[in-house]
């Protein structure tokens, strides 16, 4: 139940690459920034694979929501300078790294050996399908309000 209400709550890293230009980082920077992302992405979830094995899934997805928040927490209230910008993009490669191999991992745990990838198909859709109104939600109040209230939305449902 917790995950289809933080899907709803998730919206797509553009926004947090839309509020690192807000704040006036060059280019350059930003696609420096993503390449962080995906440095920290992919340097947290063999690590964190390792983690769940040993204290399970499901408190590891836990984990990885409480990044989320505290990087979405620090867009809104701390992303002005490069030098955080630097830290909260790897704080969500983290997150990322952490979330989507584990989600993975315990959809294949819990979903019956005959269905798994049926089971992994149903969530990637839903998923996809309930995080579409949150970037539309996102979206709006980004345009209308500065790129600020998406991650004060964020908050709120969580």
């Amino acid at each position: 139940m917790f995950h289809r209400f933080f899907a709803f709550a998730n919206f797509n890293l553009s926004f947090f690459i839309l509020k690192a230009k807000a704040t006036e980082i060059s280019d350059t920077n930003i696609l420096l920034l993503y390449t962080l992302f995906n440095v920290f992405y992919a340097a947290v979830s063999y690590p964190f694979g390792v983690v769940s094995d040993r204290i399970g899934r499901d408190k590891v997805v836990m984990m990885s929501f409480a990044v989320f928040i505290a990087a979405t927490f620090g867009f809104a209230f701390f992303s002005t300078s490069l030098i955080n910008a630097v830290i909260l993009f790897s704080i969500v490669g983290i997150y990322m790294g952490i979330f989507d191999r584990s989600q993975k991992s315990y959809i294949s745990e819990i979903a019956n050996p005959i269905y798994k990838a049926t089971a992994l198909g149903t969530v990637a859709t839903l998923t996809g399908i309930i995080t579409l109104p949150s970037s539309l939600v996102s979206g709006i109040l980004g345009i209308n309000l500065v790129l600020l209230l998406p991650l004060f939305f964020l908050q709120l449902l969580l």
